[in-house]
């Protein structure tokens, strides 16, 4: 805060916000708390003409509000979609720094897994909408990672099928999709959903084992307690948001 309040900081501040409500803040405060900075971050993007950083809030708030319990709707993804993506196609040939954790939103897709995520719960299918993307499943956007050698957006993808997979209690079913992720976690670097997969990693491991023979049994249970051990790790140091009453 003290930097951004330097004189000619505006044009560094959504980036700001993306690294401390995006990367720092959840790991020891409630998810809930980096909604409106992030929605804030997202507008400031868009006010002065940094669609990259835009779209990176904006992806992060959308992923937080799915993780906080928050509704999504086609509405709500189109009204916060279409601005940075317009403004996105405005500026696609500068030159910008580009990472596994730094994407643009328009690569990334985020906003279409918990769409995605959101219809399966409710019990809609799937369709297009012309407001948001052409992307109707998990496997289409897995093709479309594939495509483009997006390993954020592949563990975006797999993180949302194993939470689905569990909250149905598909539990062998959750660890098979588990184990065929592989680590994600690097392309996931510090943010929230990387700690998500981790914990549910853990959970479908273990619940997988208590529905297992003898021999499966020990394999899911072994990685379970190695996963179950890292959350741990990070309660310990304060991470609220791996706290379940």
């Amino acid at each position: 805060e003290l930097i951004l309040e330097k004189p000619g900081m505006n044009r560094i501040k959504s980036r700001t916000i993306f690294v401390c409500e995006g990367l720092i803040r959840h790991w020891t405060e409630p998810l809930r708390s980096t909604l409106d900075p992030l929605l804030g971050g997202y507008k400031i993007g868009l006010e002065y003409g940094d669609g990259q950083s835009a779209g990176i809030n904006q992806s992060l708030h959308v992923t937080h509000r799915f993780f906080s319990g928050c509704p999504l709707s086609a509405d709500f993804l189109a009204e916060i979609v279409t601005p940075v993506i317009g403004l996105q196609n405005e500026t696609q040939n500068e030159t910008v720094e580009s990472s596994t954790v730094v994407q643009t939103q328009n690569n990334l897709d985020i906003h279409i897994v918990y769409l995605i995520s959101s219809k399966i719960l409710m019990g809609v299918e799937s369709r297009t909408d012309k407001n948001t993307s052409s992307l109707n499943s998990f496997e289409d956007v897995l093709v479309e990672a594939e495509k483009s050698d997006n390993q954020s957006l592949r563990g975006y993808v797999y993180t949302a099928i194993v939470e689905l997979k569990l909250i149905f209690g598909e539990y062998e079913a959750a660890a098979t999709a588990t184990v065929e992720a592989g680590d994600i976690r690097p392309g996931l670097f510090a943010n929230y959903t990387g700690v998500r997969f981790t914990f549910l990693a853990a959970l479908a491991y273990l619940k997988a084992a208590q529905s297992s023979d003898t021999r499966e049994r020990r394999r899911w249970k072994k990685k379970g307690l190695k996963e179950l051990k890292l959350v741990r790790s990070w309660v310990k140091k304060g991470n609220v948001n791996l706290e379940h009453s």
